[in-house]
């Protein structure tokens, strides 16, 4: 026995017609999803690359302006600048009370050391009327190692004769307490002449 099947092509038309009109809905919110998903996508690189935005409330949640407040790295450059106005910049007059205010910049544990070798430059100092002036022209602070290399100009007076020289150095600097007296809580732990 043979059957025939006859397909009725006027239908097929208006069937898919009907399929793609009511998938039509579907293809617009699966396009409207892609787009979303694009954008945030997008959205999340762009806070993923940007910097935080650092909030500073007080104790009762307000926020404190910051717009004065010196970056850290300002921050202890100033520091810096200090430690070498009393340290590398003197005359045989005041070299004594000069040396021993750069004293509160150094760590507690190297301040032996750093007497020792500052008594013999007062005493060399005060014998063959010394003095130095230090331009510090630039000071590199790397955060991470906790070092500040300075590069500046120094001239060196002694009995009456000048000389200019460059003025090189690295400190090695760590956190501590803040005082009247170095209220930056800069501390220099160690200290290299560079050539």
């Amino acid at each position: 026995m043979i059957t025939s099947i006859t397909l009725k092509r006027n239908e097929i038309p208006k069937k898919l017609a009907e399929l793609i009109h009511s998938n039509q809905f579907l293809k617009l919110f699966g396009f409207g999803s892609l787009i979303v998903l694009v954008l945030s996508f997008i959205a999340i690189i762009m806070m993923a690359n940007k910097a935080p935005e650092i909030i500073v409330l007080d104790i009762q949640g307000n926020k404190i302006e910051t717009q004065g407040v010196p970056s850290v790295k300002n921050f202890i450059e100033k520091a810096i600048r200090e430690y070498i106005k009393y340290r590398y910049d003197w005359t045989h007059e005041d070299v004594k009370k000069k040396l021993e205010s750069a004293e509160v910049f150094i760590t507690k544990s190297n301040r032996n050391g750093f007497n020792d070798s500052i008594q013999k430059v007062i005493n060399f100092s005060t014998s063959k009327k010394a003095s130095q002036l230090a331009y510090p022209r630039k000071i590199e602070i790397d955060l991470k190692k906790q070092v500040a290399k300075v590069e500046g100009d120094r001239i060196t007076s002694i009995l009456g004769a000048r000389a200019a020289g460059s003025l090189k150095i690295e400190l090695h600097f760590k956190s501590g307490p803040h005082t009247p007296r170095n209220p930056w809580g800069v501390y220099i732990a160690k200290e290299i002449e560079l050539l």
